[in-house]
């Protein structure tokens, strides 16, 4: 049992780790605001995509991360 739970934490620190490397923050918010200002100019409108990320809870910001990632169909 304690190697099931220690498999998990390092799963999840993994996870955080390269979710952190990414993004350079743990936050979904500004994860997604970056996502989506590649999507349009680059690094230059990562400052008006946090804008509007900043109206959006964790949670929708996550499912915004998630939709974005496994979106195939584009």
């Amino acid at each position: 049992m304690r190697t099931i739970i220690s498999g998990l934490a390092l799963l999840a620190i993994a996870i955080g780790g390269v979710f952190y490397g990414t993004y350079s923050t743990l936050d979904p918010c500004r994860a997604l605001a970056q996502e989506m200002a590649e999507d349009t100019l680059g690094s230059i409108a990562e400052r008006p995509m946090r804008l509007v990320t900043s109206q959006m809870t964790s949670r929708e910001c996550a499912e915004g991360l998630w939709e974005r990632w496994t979106d195939f169909d584009e």
